[in-house]
């Protein structure tokens, strides 16, 4: 994506959400969320905390998209936005959901390493 409108766009596209939905959901004000849309403003904190908390989406993510801040890259030079979400997503989860994740996770990375095995 080139700047935030575009990014923004995608966002609610993606969530099959309206203008009003992410006003209702950030309490930002209409003409806020207008001026994004249309490319007319840029973001404040301010407003990218409330676009972040209305997503689910970590702020770094946000800020990140707003041009507030840099990306952040992993060791190997790539993109973690996901990382990022798969951390915001595990934080906000309950103890049980949280012991489930973990076991999950680990039945993936066992199971991929037994296919390694396999193929090699």
């Amino acid at each position: 994506m080139d700047n935030f409108k575009d990014w923004l766009a995608s966002e609610l596209k993606n969530r099959r959400w309206r203008q009003a939905d992410l006003v209702r959901e950030s309490g930002l004000d209409s003409a806020v969320i207008s001026n994004l849309i249309n490319g007319k403003r840029k973001p404040g904190e301010t407003t990218v905390r409330a676009i972040s908390k209305a997503f689910g989406l970590p702020q770094e993510t946000v800020f990140e998209a707003a041009g507030i801040m840099k990306p952040t890259y992993d060791p190997n030079g790539n993109h973690t936005p996901s990382f990022r979400e798969w951390v915001k997503i595990y934080d906000d989860a309950d103890e049980d959901t949280k012991k489930e994740m973990l076991e999950y996770a680990r039945y993936l990375s066992n199971r991929k390493s037994a296919n390694k095995q396999q193929t090699s």
